[in-house]
């Protein structure tokens, strides 16, 4: 009878650091980070694919350019939603996009040619 209740009771302790193993392994959603508009171009970050700055007509909606602003290194022995980096904040600056991720790491876009550049100070951008 003691066997059994050891076993039980190892089986139980088991069962609940399996659960909560898995429950630490999992993140919060990405911050939500509002678009910005500028004389007639919607400027987003793309949540599918972190890291990612699109520019959309406003009145076509259609895709003018996207910007890879940093690349995500996965390692391959851990799940890849852990390993996510979102964009964070995002605002305008003249003619720059002043990008922050999860990492704190700054970085601007430069709206008309497009060209990506890490910040070194840190670029004040407003609180999403």
């Amino acid at each position: 009878m003691k066997l059994i209740n050891k076993f039980y009771g190892l089986l139980l302790i088991f069962c609940i650091l399996l659960l909560s193993s898995n429950s630490f392994a999992k993140r919060v959603p990405p911050p939500v980070v509002p678009a910005i508009t500028h004389q007639g171009i919607s400027y987003s970050a793309a949540y599918a694919k972190g890291g990612i700055i699109e520019a959309h007509d406003i009145k076509t909606k259609q895709l003018l350019w996207k910007a890879q602003v940093y690349r995500v290194q996965y390692k391959p022995a851990l799940e890849t939603d852990v390993q996510d980096i979102f964009i964070t904040r995002m605002t305008l600056n003249k003619d720059r996009l002043l990008i922050t991720d999860e990492k704190n790491r700054h970085y601007s876009v430069n709206i008309h040619t497009h060209r990506v550049q890490t910040e070194k100070v840190q670029c004040h951008c407003a609180a999403g």
